[in-house]
C-alpha cells in the first residue's frame, strides 16, 4: 500500500509530461492539415476507368490505384467541407487525448498513493471501458465522415452500393489494438482489486 519512491515518481511525472508533448506536437501538424480538407478513401473509393483514375496496361488489364486522394478545387474548401473533414480528424484526436489523461491519472495515483491504494484500480477500469469502447466508435466516426467528404468533393459521388464503403473501411482498419488493450486493463483492475480487498481484509483481522 506505500507511494512509489521519489526516483519512481520523477520517471512517471517526465513520462507523462513526454507523452503529453509528443500528443500535442504530433496532433497540431494533423488538425491544420485538416483545414485543408483533402482526403484519402480508400476501399470503395470511384476510382479507376470511370474517372480516368485507371492506368491501362494492355487489352484486358487496368490497374487501379487502391487509394485516392481528393481536395477542393481553386476555390478552396467551404464552410461544409472543413465541418466534414473536421469530423474525419477530430474522433481519433480527442480519444487519444482523453485516453492520454485517463493513462496519466492512473499512474499518477499509482505513483502517489500506490499501485494497491483503493482508487487505483478503479481508475484503470475506466481506462480500459473507455478504450475498449470509444476506440471503435471514433475509428467508425472517422471512416464515416471522410467518405462523407469524398463524395461531396466528388459532386455527390456514391461509394456504398451494396455496402456501406465506410463499413467496409472499417472492417479492414478495425482497431483490435484497443480490444486487447482495454480487456487487459479490466483484467489487471480487477486483480488489483482483489489484491486491495485482501489488504483490507488482512489490516482488519490485524
Amino acid at each position: 500500500m506505500e507511494p512509489l519512491s521519489t526516483p519512481d515518481k520523477r520517471i512517471v511525472t517526465a513520462v507523462g509530461a513526454g507523452s503529453v508533448l509528443a500528443f500535442v506536437l504530433v496532433n497540431y501538424g494533423t488538425v491544420r492539415t485538416a483545414l485543408q480538407a483533402c482526403v484519402e478513401a480508400g476501399h470503395g473509393a470511384p476510382v479507376g476507368p470511370a474517372t480516368g483514375a485507371g492506368m491501362s496496361t494492355g487489352a484486358s488489364t487496368f490497374v487501379i490505384p487502391a487509394t485516392a486522394r481528393v481536395c477542393p478545387g481553386d476555390n478552396g474548401p467551404t464552410g461544409a467541407d472543413v465541418a466534414l473533414s473536421m469530423g474525419a480528424t477530430l474522433p481519433t484526436v480527442v480519444f487519444s487525448a482523453v485516453a492520454l489523461l485517463l493513462l496519466c491519472r492512473f499512474l499518477w495515483g499509482a505513483a502517489r498513493p500506490g499501485l494497491h491504494s483503493p482508487v487505483t484500480p478503479g481508475r484503470l477500469r475506466t481506462l480500459g471501458w473507455f478504450v475498449l469502447v470509444a476506440g471503435p466508435v471514433a475509428e467508425g466516426l472517422q471512416h464515416y465522415f471522410q467518405y462523407e467528404l469524398a463524395g461531396k468533393l466528388l459532386g455527390g459521388a456514391d461509394f456504398n452500393g451494396q455496402y456501406h464503403a465506410w463499413l467496409q473501411e472499417l472492417q479492414m482498419d478495425f482497431p483490435w489494438w484497443c480490444v486487447f488493450a482495454g480487456v487487459s486493463a479490466l483484467v489487471v483492475a480487477k486483480l488489483l482489486r482483489i489484491e486491495v480487498r485482501m489488504a483490507e481484509d488482512l489490516e482488519g483481522t490485524v
